[in-house]
């Protein structure tokens, strides 16, 4: 299929002209028209222009799910300016560092993660920030709602200025980097992927066709669009589909069982934990009917138990498992809406179309004996332009003849869906966000008295995964686990903490010297087991 050269906001000018009145955008008390949304990230556009933002200028965006955070997204890609995505809950020092890092000259902070004031952080670290020429608060208009087209003065909205934003606009190239979104390594260094317009647009558009999304759909938007999958198969999806969205700041399972039950909204994307908190704590809503009728399931893997845990709440929902990356754009492949439950619960259906998959040369035959596994390593449109900044990464992340290599681990079955099985690089995914244990490891190395570090994740119901904390302190030290954890807290966002912290007299070791990570979880399950067991004997 001949893959599109449009830029993301050509889709929202398709939109405009297809169905101008139609729903584009909705919150709690608010609906805004695909005309609306153009217009006012046009004029949005033309103001942000005479603030001296131009094509190339780097841009964060530090807000929660919300209609400003899509005007301002649009009104910088008009300008050919790259957003820099950036987390919600992020620390004063991670966000210090990533903005220092992506070499952001601006920054538009809107509504905070459990409503922190965004303008009071930037302004405790702005003295570290020398790159930053200004920070400024989303709310464009002085009474603090959202935008409309009256909330802009006759000259940002003159033909003069539009004529001006139609030249720039020119300008912007289906091949610029759209925008900038961090993902963890399995060091503390965070790296910015650069994705452009024709990864994000081709990416969602293929999603599109696959899920047969369409404008009578109602799309909930719960993912945090600071993440890619967010981006692509959301927004995006939502402006080459017609779609509406629905824009919740945060998860609440409260909130999305309204929606879907009383809302009328027929689409739901998620990570596996929350469609799992959904089951397990809507209790409410059980014998009422859902209105979902799709979705994609994707961040982590799935466990077959819980999927089918899942579609027994939703018998009537295609709920497809997928499988990508941010470096990816993110889709790489994704069930079939037909396949049968078992298929869908154990696998991640087959590479999506004109997307190359191949599992590398090192690998291994697996347990069964009957199929090959190795690194999963893709090609194709959807591939990332490269990680900012990091050329030694980006060239160590390819293989020599070009195919990214993802880190994680699988196999093609007999059937060629392609199946999941591990990662190579030591991340940790909670509840769909990953962790870096080099990140966590770095900051308690800090303490002299401790001598060795090491997270690990371990199985956590809902959440999937935990991080814990593992560490040999001297004996002498009277540091206590609650410092530890009052200082990570301090220095981390709230997901990134460890749930657990267990002290170990030495770690333990393979013959070759090297740290045996495996009988270390064995023995943090162990350790974990036993404290439970001691706990439920002391409330008999």
């Amino acid at each position: 299929m001949e893959l599109s050269k449009k830029r993301i906001f050509d889709l929202l000018k398709e939109q405009v002209r297809l169905n101008p009145c139609a729903g584009a955008l909705e919150t709690q008390g608010f609906v805004c028209s695909w005309k609306e949304l153009d217009d006012i990230s046009d004029f949005l556009a033309v103001r942000m222009h005479n603030d001296c933002i131009v094509k190339g200028m780097h841009v964060g965006i530090w807000c929660c799910n919300s209609p400003k955070w899509v005007y301002t997204f649009l009104a910088l890609i008009k300008l050919g300016a790259v957003p820099v995505l950036i987390n919600t809950h992020y620390k004063p020092d991670e966000l210090r560092a990533v903005l220092d890092y992506a070499d952001v000259s601006v920054l538009y902070y809107g509504r905070g993660y459990r409503e922190v004031l965004y303008g009071d952080v930037v302004s405790k670290i702005e003295k570290y920030l020398p790159k930053l020429k200004r920070y400024t608060d989303m709310n464009y208009n002085s009474k603090g709602k959202f935008l409309n087209c009256e909330d802009f003065s006759k000259s940002e909205k003159s033909a003069a200025a539009m004529e001006m934003l139609e030249n720039i606009k020119k300008g912007v190239k289906c091949d610029d980097t759209a925008c900038i979104i961090f993902t963890s390594g399995t060091t503390s260094v965070p790296k910015g992927v650069m994705l452009s317009h024709y990864n994000i647009v081709n990416n969602s558009a293929a999603t599109v066709r696959h899920m047969g999304w369409c404008s009578s759909d109602k799309m909930c938007i719960t993912v945090p669009l600071f993440h890619c999958f967010g981006v692509t198969s959301g927004i995006v999806a939502c402006m080459i589909s017609g779609a509406s969205a629905y824009l919740l700041p945060h998860f609440s399972t409260e909130e999305v069982w309204k929606l879907v039950t009383e809302g009328g909204y027929t689409i739901l994307n998620g990570v596996p934990s929350m469609f799992l908190a959904m089951v397990r704590k809507g209790e409410h809503y059980k014998d009422k009917a859902v209105s979902l009728k799709s979705g994609i399931i994707a961040g982590s893997s799935i466990i077959k138990r819980d999927y089918f845990e899942i579609m027994n709440r939703f018998p009537d929902m295609k709920l497809q498992p997928s499988y990508g990356q941010t470096e990816t754009s993110p889709c790489v492949s994704i069930a079939d809406p037909d396949d049968c439950l078992s298929d869908k619960a154990t696998s991640c259906g087959k590479v999506i179309e004109d997307v190359k998959v191949r599992i590398a040369d090192t690998q291994v035959m697996s347990c069964n004996g009957r199929f090959k596994e190795g690194e999963i390593q893709v090609k194709g449109y959807n591939v990332m332009k490269g990680y900012y900044k990091l050329e030694n990464e980006t060239m160590h992340s390819f293989t020599e003849d070009g195919w990214l290599k993802t880190g994680d681990i699988g196999y093609f079955n007999e059937e060629g869906r392609l199946c999941v099985t591990g990662r190579i690089k030591d991340i940790i995914i909670r509840g769909g966000e990953n962790i870096s244990p080099g990140e966590i490891e770095e900051l308690v190395r800090r303490f002299d008295c401790i001598k060795e570090a090491k997270v690990i994740g371990i199985p956590a119901g809902v959440v999937q995964e935990e991080p814990v904390m593992c560490l040999v302190v001297d004996k002498k030290s009277d540091l206590s686990d609650d410092t530890i954890k009052q200082y990570l807290s301090r220095k981390l966002a709230d997901y990134k903490v460890p749930s657990h912290i267990i002290r170990f007299l030495r770690f333990p070791v393979k013959s070759n010297g090297k740290l045996d990570i495996v009988k270390l979880k064995s023995m943090v399950l162990n350790k974990l087991e036993l404290n439970n067991l001691k706990e439920d004997v002391n409330n008999v």
